[in-house]
Protein backbone atom coordinates (compact mmCIF):
# COMPACT_ATOMS: atom_id res chain seq x y z
CA UNK A 1 0.00 0.00 0.00
CA UNK A 2 1.37 3.33 -0.95
CA UNK A 3 1.98 6.49 1.69
CA UNK A 4 -0.34 8.12 0.10
CA UNK A 5 -3.25 5.88 1.26
CA UNK A 6 -2.45 6.73 4.65
CA UNK A 7 -1.82 10.42 3.99
CA UNK A 8 -4.40 13.45 4.99
CA UNK A 9 -4.90 15.96 2.31
CA UNK A 10 -6.96 19.22 1.68
CA UNK A 11 -8.08 20.32 -1.92
CA UNK A 12 -7.71 23.92 -3.51
CA UNK A 13 -9.01 25.12 -6.99
CA UNK A 14 -7.32 28.56 -7.53
CA UNK A 15 -5.09 27.76 -10.70
CA UNK A 16 -6.63 24.62 -11.12
CA UNK A 17 -7.90 21.47 -9.17
CA UNK A 18 -5.06 20.36 -6.60
CA UNK A 19 -4.41 18.32 -4.27
CA UNK A 20 -2.23 19.18 -0.71
CA UNK A 21 -1.22 15.59 0.78
CA UNK A 22 1.07 16.28 4.17
CA UNK A 23 2.16 13.26 6.31
CA UNK A 24 5.35 13.00 8.61
CA UNK A 25 8.87 11.60 7.03
CA UNK A 26 8.99 8.02 8.31
CA UNK A 27 12.93 8.95 9.05
CA UNK A 28 13.01 12.32 10.03
CA UNK A 29 9.47 12.83 11.81
CA UNK A 30 9.11 16.12 10.17
CA UNK A 31 6.27 17.28 7.86
CA UNK A 32 6.20 16.94 4.37
CA UNK A 33 3.84 18.24 1.57
CA UNK A 34 3.24 16.99 -1.73
CA UNK A 35 0.93 19.32 -4.57
CA UNK A 36 -0.35 17.10 -7.07
CA UNK A 37 -3.11 18.12 -10.14
CA UNK A 38 -6.50 16.61 -9.87
CA UNK A 39 -6.28 15.34 -13.29
CA UNK A 40 -3.34 13.74 -11.95
CA UNK A 41 -4.34 12.10 -9.06
CA UNK A 42 -7.12 10.80 -11.12
CA UNK A 43 -5.20 9.16 -13.69
CA UNK A 44 -3.42 7.46 -11.14
CA UNK A 45 -6.26 6.09 -9.25
CA UNK A 46 -7.50 4.71 -12.49
CA UNK A 47 -3.91 2.43 -12.92
CA UNK A 48 -1.74 4.61 -14.50
CA UNK A 49 1.93 3.82 -12.90
CA UNK A 50 2.84 6.73 -10.86
CA UNK A 51 5.49 7.93 -13.01
CA UNK A 52 3.49 8.22 -15.87
CA UNK A 53 0.33 9.98 -14.46
CA UNK A 54 2.17 12.11 -11.70
CA UNK A 55 4.38 13.70 -14.50
CA UNK A 56 4.28 17.17 -12.91
CA UNK A 57 5.51 15.95 -9.74
CA UNK A 58 9.13 15.55 -8.67
CA UNK A 59 10.99 12.41 -8.28
CA UNK A 60 11.84 13.09 -4.76
CA UNK A 61 8.07 13.56 -3.98
CA UNK A 62 6.14 10.62 -5.86
CA UNK A 63 9.13 9.10 -3.70
CA UNK A 64 7.38 10.40 -0.67
CA UNK A 65 4.29 9.68 -1.97
CA UNK A 66 5.19 5.90 -2.55
CA UNK A 67 7.42 5.05 0.95
CA UNK A 68 7.04 8.11 3.19
CA UNK A 69 10.15 9.16 3.00
CA UNK A 70 11.34 12.84 1.95
CA UNK A 71 14.11 13.96 0.20
CA UNK A 72 15.94 14.82 3.51
CA UNK A 73 14.98 11.35 5.17
CA UNK A 74 16.06 9.74 1.79
CA UNK A 75 19.19 11.68 2.60
CA UNK A 76 19.94 10.85 5.99
CA UNK A 77 19.20 7.02 5.45
CA UNK A 78 20.70 6.16 2.59
CA UNK A 79 23.26 9.04 1.86
CA UNK A 80 23.59 11.66 -0.85
CA UNK A 81 22.83 10.11 -4.05
CA UNK A 82 25.56 12.37 -5.47
CA UNK A 83 28.24 10.97 -3.28
CA UNK A 84 27.55 7.24 -4.03
CA UNK A 85 31.01 6.55 -6.47
CA UNK A 86 29.48 3.57 -8.83
CA UNK A 87 32.09 2.18 -11.18
CA UNK A 88 31.69 2.41 -14.70
CA UNK A 89 30.81 -1.08 -16.50
CA UNK A 90 33.90 -2.04 -18.67
CA UNK A 91 33.59 -4.35 -21.76
CA UNK A 92 33.65 -7.43 -20.04
CA UNK A 93 30.57 -5.97 -17.77
CA UNK A 94 28.49 -5.87 -21.45
CA UNK A 95 28.84 -9.70 -21.98
CA UNK A 96 27.22 -11.25 -25.08
CA UNK A 97 25.26 -7.55 -24.38
CA UNK A 98 28.51 -5.89 -25.74
CA UNK A 99 28.82 -3.99 -28.93
CA UNK A 100 31.19 -5.98 -30.74
CA UNK A 101 29.81 -7.26 -34.26
CA UNK A 102 27.48 -3.97 -34.65
CA UNK A 103 27.94 -1.79 -37.21
CA UNK A 104 26.85 1.95 -37.82
CA UNK A 105 24.55 2.94 -40.47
Amino acid sequence: MPYLDQLQYTETYEGGHKYHFIGKCRVTGKDWTVTVPGQELHQYQRGKLIQDALKSVSNDDREFLITGISPEGWEQKFGDKQEQDYPSPTHEDCGWFGYEGLQED
